[in-house]
């Protein structure tokens, strides 16, 4: 009641306001109680029915109001705005006043152009009252259409009026009104909308179901952490590094239907405290997750759920994705070509690899790179199209799995491919290396390597153009193959 009394204090000490407002604000204030009472009694035990008054009260932008054919409970502003734009008999006898000092819409000096009657009057057939009332709520309700116009975003202005929030806000309020009451209903793209930028408002009431775009759009947003869990996203296709650096954000993304997304790039790269479930998400269109969950080191959920079938590049996905130790055995990953660094610095990963289907990727190098806990049997796996093994287990220190049946025969790169993988030691013999050009530091401080490679002879191929340091700091090999420069 406070607000109310202060906007009547208000009113009064102005000469210039007409006696009605004292009229108007007992009135409301009498109407305000009685709903306040019923709604405080209809909440008080189980059972109990109050029937609410056939009146107006706007309360944390909520509206609630029995008419009938129609009933209104629990809108919001937006919602009432696109009720009376439908069907304008429905807001006959709405008392706009009220609604405008609720949702804190200055009016008193707020002249009523004859171009405003034009534009809004038609929503505006306000009936009921004396006919001094009745001009003066119609105003007040061309007023209200008017701040609702000006609440709504399109492409043209949204980056603008965002870059003026951010630049100073009290200025952006009186040209576009507060940014959490924005109807953005009609935008369709939001890239980069709050990139970089120090930002930290309510946008959980934000109608973004006709986006299609989101990529970088709270990339480096270090501060932002406003709920985004109700959001429609089901019309986006990008949302490629869309919380990339956004260290605080922990919204709860579970409901959110990602079905129509092709690009989840970099989504969550270095989105430090991001921990949500994420295993519900339809992921079946998807064809992009390089760099998707880099370096987001609270992540845990689980994804066993997800159809990645249509993934062609899974590039760093969990690189340095510290904690991360989902079940992925049955991930569908036929279509993917790149799985480069997609393991790197994972150091809690140890799921069951081995019925993947890797046979059209072509780049693995640093895949399990300092992934020290991984173990998973790979001995089946078809690395026929691989070109690119350099540093893939390195510091690997836990990985030993047999690895005697592997086709390398396309392989160009096996610099340091070993290094400091202290537990491997399976037997490479058969290994046909004829096309590796490099095997700089592949063995070095592989301490428990022994096997005999004395049947590669890679001088015979002579492609290998650098093998320094390739056995140095292996002490369980006791003899080195005869071919080996070092």
């Amino acid at each position: 009641m406070d607000t109310y009394k202060t906007k009547y204090e208000k009113y009064n000490s102005k000469n210039s306001i007409d006696n009605i407002y004292k009229s108007k604000y007992e009135k409301y204030k009498t109407k305000y109680l009685t709903l306040k009472s019923a709604l405080k009694s209809a909440n008080g035990g189980a059972g109990e029915q109050q029937q609410k008054p056939k009146t107006t009260l706007i309360g944390n932008q909520k509206f609630t109001r029995d008419l009938m054919p129609f009933t209104f409970q629990y809108m919001t502003i937006r919602e009432i705005y696109n009720t009376c734009i439908t069907n304008s008999q429905t807001c006959i006898g709405i008392s706009w006043s009220k609604v405008l000092e609720n949702n804190g819409i200055p009016h008193e000096n707020v002249i009523v152009t004859p171009e405003d009657r034009l534009k809004f009057g038609q929503f505006c057939p306000i009936l009921k009252d004396t006919d001094k009332e009745r001009k003066q709520q119609q105003d007040y309700c061309i007023i209200f259409f008017k701040h609702m116009e000006k609440l709504k975003r399109t492409d043209a202005d949204i980056h603008t009026a965002v870059r003026a929030w951010n630049t100073n806000k009290e200025a952006a309020i009186e040209s576009y009104g507060h940014i959490k009451d924005w109807d953005t209903s009609a935008v369709t793209n939001m890239a980069n909308l709050f990139s970089t930028a120090i930002f930290n408002e309510d946008l959980s009431s934000w109608d973004v179901s006709s986006v299609t775009t989101m990529s970088y759009m709270f990339s480096g947003a270090k501060n932002f952490t406003s709920d985004l869990s109700e959001w429609n996203v089901s019309s986006v296709r990008n949302m490629g590094y869309m919380f990339s650096g956004a260290t605080s954000f922990t919204s709860d993304l579970s409901r959110w239907n990602v079905s129509s997304v092709t690009y989840m790039g970099g989504m969550f790269d270095d989105a430090t405290s991001f921990i949500s479930d994420l295993n519900s998400w339809d992921t079946s269109s998807v064809t992009y997750m390089k760099y998707m969950f880099k370096g987001a080191t609270s992540f845990t959920s689980d994804l066993s759920k997800w159809d990645v079938s249509n993934v062609t590049d899974m590039g760093n996905m969990f690189d340095r994705a510290i904690t991360f130790n989902s079940d992925l055995s049955s991930w569908d990953v036929s279509s993917v070509t790149d799985m480069a660094h997609m393991f790197r610095g994972a150091t809690s990963f140890n799921s069951d690899l081995s019925g993947w289907d890797v046979s059209s990727v072509t780049d693995m190098k640093m895949m399990f790179s300092n992934a020290r806990s991984f173990t998973s049997d790979l001995s089946s796996w078809d690395v026929s199209s691989v070109t690119d093994m350099a540093h893939m287990f390195r510091s690997a220190a836990s990985f030993n799995s047999d690895l005697s049946g592997w086709d390398v025969s396309n392989v160009t790169n096996m610099a340091h491919m070993f290094l400091r993988a202290t537990s491997f030691n399976s037997d490479l013999s058969s290994w046909n290396v004829s096309s590796v050009t490099d095997m700089a530091g592949m063995f070095y401080g592989a301490t428990s390597f022994t096997s005999d490679l004395s049947s590669w002879n890679v001088r015979t191929f002579q492609t290998v153009i650098d093998m320094m340091s390739m056995f140095d700091n292996t002490p369980a090999m006791l003899v080195k193959p005869v071919w080996y420069i070092k």
